[in-house]
């Protein structure tokens, strides 16, 4: 089934052994663009919704990327592949469909206007008789007035077909230096690629050293320390409430120094649906540690359930009892309803 993806993450999120790096490049566009569509990777899609959450002109841009893929759609802009993730991922929102009407009535309208003044200027090059243009004419009273007329509308025409020229020219350079922003991040996502690849293997080899360590000491009756995870992301399934009213255990994660991320993943109903999310992280005691309003999220599914990913960044958190409450507004603009909280406990370690 389907997980839905939140994020908190400041600008730069601080990589293994203290390193900082900015995980994708200033230009946004283009990740905000496949975001939307649907064909992002995971550190991708942390990376977008923690933005949302500390940037809002980011939030901004993600609107006019939404309204420029749809304009894309109606116009016949989009590749193939684009088509489908939009058919397929796109639309999803009740509110996009909505705009993805209004997008095709204002194209086609604007298609039948430009139809209608060209079969009326071939009407009047090829000398047909024009019943309208005949009887106006004649009420102008004047030929010196009718032929400043027609001066008029010529420089009409000449001025919107520059202005046609103009947008299309416009487009074809967007459109390059789009393709040249998508070369480069294609590139910078495969060295991060080997980037992990690396960090896994050395993690893998780290346990098979503490594995063997454990069976030595076991076998000499010296315990030997384990080696420390250095997985850069500790992840924590939550359900509603987290059952403290039944008397049962609080979940708790253990965050080392070199985490910089927790992912909470919240049990949710089946077929939760909401245009806009907020989250709000508090301490036991009620005191509020962060809220992100307006959050766009994509639902998806997992075989074991329905969840929504909230990544918290470890910087924010320390040891004790938190309690995160999530709501959605429906498509109409309407008042947050409350979907569920969750208490959870964070140890951290030195």
């Amino acid at each position: 089934m389907n997980a839905i993806v939140v994020a908190f993450a400041p600008d730069a999120i601080t990589r293994f052994h203290g390193e900082k790096k900015h995980m994708f490049p200033i230009d946004n566009s283009d990740v905000i663009t496949r975001y939307l569509l649907g064909d992002v990777s995971e550190e991708e899609r942390v990376w977008v919704e923690a933005q949302m959450v500390s940037d809002e002109g980011f939030v901004d841009e993600c609107f006019q990327a939404e309204d420029k893929i749809i304009d894309d759609y109606v116009t016949g802009y989009l590749a193939a592949r684009e088509r489908g993730l939009f058919e397929t991922n796109f639309l999803r929102s009740p509110g996009r469909q909505a705009k993805l009407r209004t997008a095709k009535f204002l194209v086609d309208y604007a298609r039948d206007k430009a139809q209608v003044q060209s079969a009326t200027e071939v009407r009047d090059r090829s000398g047909l008789p024009n019943t309208f243009v005949s009887i106006w004419r004649a009420g102008m009273g004047s030929s010196r007035m009718w032929q400043a007329t027609a001066v008029a509308s010529a420089l009409i025409l000449g001025i919107t077909a520059l202005a046609a020229s103009a947008w299309a020219i416009h487009s074809y350079r967007v459109a390059e230096r789009a393709q040249r922003q998508l070369s480069d991040q294609v590139q910078q996502l495969a060295e991060l690629e080997k980037t992990l690849d690396a960090l896994r293997k050395k993690h893998q080899d780290s346990q098979a050293s503490a594995n063997q360590g454990t069976q030595i000491s076991g076998q000499a009756n010296k315990p030997l320390p384990q080696t420390q995870s250095i997985s850069p992301v500790a992840t924590l399934v939550l359900p509603p409430g987290g059952f403290r009213e039944q008397g049962e255990a609080v979940k708790e994660v253990v965050l080392p120094p070199e985490t910089p991320l927790l992912q909470l993943k919240l049990v949710v109903e089946p077929g939760l649906k909401y245009s806009r999310y907020r989250v709000t992280l508090q301490h036991a005691d009620g005191e509020t540690v962060i809220t992100a309003n307006n959050l766009l999220m994509t639902p998806t599914k997992t075989v074991q359930g329905e969840f929504i990913t909230v990544a918290l960044p470890s910087q924010l958190l320390s040891s004790g009892d938190y309690v995160l409450v999530l709501a959605g507004q429906p498509d109409s603009p309407k008042e947050y309803q409350l979907i569920a909280s969750y208490n959870f406990r964070i140890q951290k370690t030195r």
